[in-house]
């Protein structure tokens, strides 16, 4: 996690993927978007409140599927993110995209 949030994309460790292109990788082989259920997604956010201030979540919307600007970058033009992924985000900046 720290190296995402603290180092440039080009001296990462780590490979750095949308969260469309990761849901088309997914696609691929047959698998198909499933939502966060409310009960999860209250789960995950009060766990962030316990852990460190900074930290939050939100769930992935179609536009920030197909605008990448409204996303910090981690959304790119792509179908299939809708409203199947969350973002963990730090100070408002998504970090990683994850789904169900």
């Amino acid at each position: 996690m720290v190296d995402l949030v603290a180092c440039p994309a080009e001296e990462s460790s780590e490979q750095r993927e949308t969260a469309a292109g990761w849901s088309r990788k997914l696609e691929w082989p047959g698998f198909s978007p499933w939502g966060f259920s409310d009960d999860v997604t209250d789960d995950v956010r009060a766990l962030l409140r316990r852990y460190k201030e900074g930290w939050s979540m939100r769930t992935a919307s179609a536009e920030e599927a197909d605008d990448p600007s409204s996303s910090g970058g981690v959304g790119e033009g792509g179908e299939g993110v809708g409203h199947t992924g969350i973002f963990l985000t730090w100070k408002e900046q998504p970090v990683v995209w994850t789904s169900a």
